[in-house]
């Protein structure tokens, strides 16, 4: 039992977040440290943000969070695979639960999911999603002392995994170089903070046991060898209801089924043009440099340049990320009708 902000005692778990874009590797890492037995990774259920603006300050049991809550998680579930994340939407017994906070509540949400086999309580609970890098100074007012993964990878390899994933669309190289500096410029406002580790991809794959101590040093937990080359099952799609979300996972989790091989790291080098790798530096060059990302050549080209010449891209990036504040304002009733009508189309 832990005591809360408000001097009242109630069981909490220590909530955690990976942030960063996607297709940077978070899924691997999730999966990797689910198979730590004392972590619960959530893989991509951003309940934590959902519910945040109407009741971040609740100081005991509210129904009416409990009651949309469960019709979140039964969304949810029907876009994630079910072997593998059990929402346990329908057996939630708030009635059975104490809780003083909205981290209270959360706590008691996260304990009953079932995580790759792994129910009830773990030492912490680590949140993923790409878009809590927006949401960093809310999610520490949310719990205390929340800690943050940064995770990182070369612009070019996520250019070029976005570009041959037919369901990340649009696959134009503008539009995702603009967006993987979006994510970063947020990023490097606040990723040196003493409460932040930077992960990049490249050294997870080519070095997953030093990564994966290091990472468990800064959560404190212990390093458990199991972590290691931890692989997601196959056919993981096969359990997932909702059609547009199972093909998505087919073609997500398909490199995961297979050994990470360090050759295909620098991959972008040979499948992606010279004119596609000039215009990803160009976009993303400089701040690529922040994370030790060497260009190829260093251009003279004005940025400002660049924005001008592919605008369109530069607006779509713009707004296919910033889309997304006005949602976290809107009543949660709209916010579910919204979340419904994605999955069931109605």
């Amino acid at each position: 039992m832990t005591e809360n902000s408000f001097g009242n005692k109630e069981a909490l778990c220590q909530l955690n977040y990976i942030v960063g874009i996607g297709r940077s590797g978070s899924t691997l890492l999730t999966t990797m440290l689910n198979a730590n037995s004392q972590v619960k990774a959530i893989p991509e259920i951003p309940i934590t943000i959902f519910f945040a603006n109407r009741y971040k300050y609740i100081r005991g049991r509210n129904q009416q969070l409990e009651n949309s809550a469960k019709s979140y998680l039964s969304i949810y579930q029907k876009m994630r695979p079910g072997d593998l994340v059990d929402l346990s939407a329908e057996k939630i017994d708030f009635q059975g639960c104490e809780y003083n906070s909205y981290h209270g509540f959360l706590s008691q949400v996260f304990e009953n999911f079932t995580i790759a086999g792994k129910s009830g309580n773990t030492k912490l609970v680590i949140d993923k999603n790409p878009y809590y890098t927006f949401h960093y100074k809310r999610l520490k007012k949310l719990s205390p002392t929340p800690k943050f993964i940064v995770l990182t990878r070369d612009y070019r390899a996520n250019i070029l995994s976005r570009k041959s994933k037919s369901l990340n669309k649009p696959t134009n190289v503008a539009f995702n170089a603009f967006r993987w500096r979006i994510f970063h410029k947020k990023l490097v406002k606040f990723q040196d903070n003493e409460d932040c580790l930077i992960t990049r991809y490249e050294d997870l794959v080519k070095n997953q046991s030093a990564e994966l101590t290091r990472i468990c040093e800064f959560l404190k937990i212990n390093y458990e060898s199991d972590t290691v080359g931890n692989r997601i099952v196959e056919n993981v799609a096969t359990t997932i209801e909702d059609e547009k979300t199972k093909n998505f996972a087919n073609e997500h989790f398909h490199g995961l089924t297979k050994p990470v091989y360090q050759n295909r790291l620098e991959a972008w080098k040979t499948e992606l043009s010279a004119e596609e790798i000039g215009l990803s530096e160009l976009i993303c060059g400089s701040l690529g440099l922040v994370y030790g990302y060497e260009m190829k050549k260093q251009s003279r080209s004005q940025y400002a340049v660049t924005v001008a010449k592919y605008f369109r891209w530069y607006l779509l990036a713009h707004f296919s990320i910033y889309k997304e504040y006005p949602i976290y304002y809107l009543p949660v009733w709209v916010k579910l009708k919204r979340l419904k009508q994605v999955v069931t189309g109605k």
